[in-house]
C-alpha cells in the first residue's frame, strides 16, 4: 500500500477522516507536523497516511522523500473555516487560510490528486471512493455507517496549547521542509 497525505483546512473533517481511515489496524496520523517532528521524523510517520490541517506547503518535500505518496484535498469554504476557528476565539487568520488554500490549488493540479468537497464527507458513495483511493482495500459500508454519525473533533483548547508549546520546533520543521525545496 502506498502512503497518502489527505490535506484540507482546519475545521474539515481532518480528525474525522484520520479515525474513518484508521482502519483494521491501521493508525492514520491527524496533524503529526504539530507535534514538532523532524522532517525525518515527519515523513517516518506519515505511513500509512496522515490528515493534515498545516503541511500542504511542504508538499515538494513529502513527493521528494515519498514519490509515490496518494495527495488528496479536501475542500471547505474558507469563510466557513474562519467562522469555526472563531467560534473557538481564533481570529484574524484569514490571511493564513487563503495561503493554505492556494498551496492546495496547486497539489490539486498534480498528476494524481484526488479532490473531496467537505460536504462529500456526509456522502456515502463519496467516502467509498476516498477510502478505496487511500487504503486499496474494499470499502467497509458498516464502517462508514458507524463512523458517519460521530462527530469526531480534537479538543481545540488543547490543540492551541499543543501549537503554543511545540511553537519553536514546529518553526524549525517549516524552516527545514523550506530548506529541502
Amino acid at each position: 500500500m502506498k502512503p497518502f497525505v489527505i490535506f484540507s483546512l482546519p475545521r474539515s473533517r481532518s480528525a474525522w477522516l484520520s479515525m474513518f481511515l484508521s482502519y483494521r489496524g491501521l493508525v492514520v496520523g491527524h496533524d503529526i507536523g504539530a507535534d514538532g517532528l523532524s522532517v525525518a521524523q515527519f515523513m517516518d510517520r506519515v505511513w500509512p497516511g496522515t490528515c493534515e490541517t498545516g503541511a500542504a506547503f511542504a508538499w515538494p518535500v513529502i513527493r521528494d522523500f515519498l514519490p509515490g505518496a496518494k495527495f488528496v484535498t479536501v475542500r471547505r469554504d474558507r469563510a466557513e473555516v474562519c467562522a469555526s476557528l472563531a467560534r473557538f476565539g481564533l481570529t484574524g487568520y484569514e490571511d493564513e487560510m487563503r495561503m493554505r488554500d492556494a498551496h492546495m490549488d496547486v497539489i490539486e493540479h498534480l498528476p494524481g490528486t484526488i479532490r473531496f468537497e467537505y460536504s462529500d464527507l456526509s456522502n456515502g458513495q463519496k467516502c467509498a471512493q476516498l477510502f478505496t483511493h487511500c487504503l486499496e482495500v474494499p470499502f467497509d459500508l458498516k464502517w462508514w455507517c458507524r463512523l458517519d454519525a460521530l462527530n469526531i473533533q480534537v479538543d481545540m483548547a488543547k490543540q492551541v496549547q499543543k501549537l503554543i508549546d511545540n511553537r519553536d520546533q514546529i518553526e524549525r520543521l517549516k524552516s527545514d521542509a523550506r530548506g529541502c525545496l
